[in-house]
């Protein structure tokens, strides 16, 4: 009895020690380390620069899809940094065409877009260009070259009181009238608005130039005042021209017009610097593309002026005719050398600068 009793204790060890054989402790588990997810970054919100912009053509004019296609180019070259808020003001908004340089410059407005020959005499050196014979063009992507490599090399000082964010020039010039005209006789005294250099043209063809902005060219046809426009076709469409004018004829010799597109020098000042680079980063290809889209909407003008109820008829002067025109346009070029000689500058340097310029511009390809 003693003996079965003694076997029970080593039967119940002999059971733990199986147990603790055939069912070994688990390994210890570790709990992974905890990593912390990067903080999500959220981009800047893009700061908003508001600028009062003056054009010289009404909302429904061309200069209107250039500029905003400008200005969405200067947001893509900062980035995203920056949202410019452009407040437009037409034509007539604040002023007319020939007092929007000096609205700009006095700082009523952040920025705008006229004509140079708006205001006669306040800019010698650009209007080289404009003058009858000297830089004639075969269109507006080689206008728009021409006036801008033209800047770069002169940098006339007479634009140092704003900041010159491009320059563009407007497509070869056609007389618009309420006759047509095949000859020197058929403008013999017929008062024609013209302004600037083209006044100077239009006198010299045996014409009475009329000096008046695009805005008062309708009412000024309608009433008799005048009896012709020199101009591009863009005008039949913007400025309903096709409505007072019927006939069109071809002078890109006697006409050629510079647009400025300026910023205030205290606005520009106060941008930010990236901003400014973004400014001055995309002028090259705005130049560009405002040729472009002038010169594509030629055609445009020309098909749409076609189609309305009286329909328009374009006129192209033979070349026997055209070689009367530009030989009365010849003493022009020696006229401005002396007149800007007389001024203190180097008229010789700058005028064959303004045709070599030009000349180069006319035998380029563009898009």
């Amino acid at each position: 009895m003693r003996k079965k009793l003694l076997l029970i204790p080593l039967a119940l060890l002999l059971a733990i020690s199986l147990v603790a054989i055939g069912c070994p402790t688990p390994p210890e588990t570790t709990t992974p380390p905890t990593t912390t997810a990067p903080p999500t970054t959220t981009p800047p919100k893009p700061e908003t620069i508001t600028l009062g912009f003056h054009s010289a053509q009404p909302a429904t004019g061309l200069q209107a899809t250039v500029h905003s296609g400008y200005f969405k180019m200067v947001e893509e070259a900062a980035q995203g940094k920056y949202i410019l808020d452009i407040e437009y003001y037409p034509v007539g908004t604040l002023f007319g065409g020939a007092e929007i340089y000096e609205g700009v410059v006095k700082g009523v407005v952040d920025a705008g877009c006229s004509i140079f020959s708006y205001t006669p005499g306040r800019f010698p050196v650009i209007q080289t260009l404009s003058q009858g014979g000297i830089a004639p063009l075969v269109s507006a992507d080689a206008g728009c070259r021409t006036a801008w490599e033209f800047y770069k090399k002169f940098k006339p000082k007479e634009l140092d009181d704003v900041k010159v964010l491009y320059l563009i020039c407007v497509p070869p010039g056609w007389l618009h009238s309420t006759t047509p005209i095949y000859k020197l006789e058929d403008i013999k005294n017929t008062d024609i608005r013209a302004t600037g250099a083209s006044a100077t043209a239009i006198k010299a063809l045996g014409a009475n130039p009329t000096a008046m902005p695009q805005d008062e060219v309708y009412l000024s046809a309608q009433k008799g005042i005048i009896n012709a426009s020199i101009a591009p076709l863009e005008v039949l469409t913007s400025w309903k021209q096709a409505e007072v004018f019927h006939y069109s004829t071809f002078i890109p010799f006697a006409y050629c017009e510079q647009f400025f597109v300026v910023m205030n020098l205290e606005k520009w000042n106060s941008l930010p610097k990236d901003l400014q680079d973004a400014f001055d980063g995309v002028a090259e290809k705005a130049v560009k593309e405002a040729g472009q889209i002038w010169q594509a909407n030629e055609q445009m003008a020309m098909d749409w002026a076609k189609e309305q109820p009286e329909g328009h008829e374009y006129l192209y002067l033979s070349d026997e005719e055209t070689a009367r025109w530009k030989e009365l346009l010849k003493p022009i070029r020696d006229a401005y050398i002396a007149d800007l000689n007389a001024k203190g500058f180097p008229g010789e340097d700058i005028v064959n600068g303004a045709s070599e310029i030009a000349e180069e511009s006319n035998k380029l390809e563009y898009p």
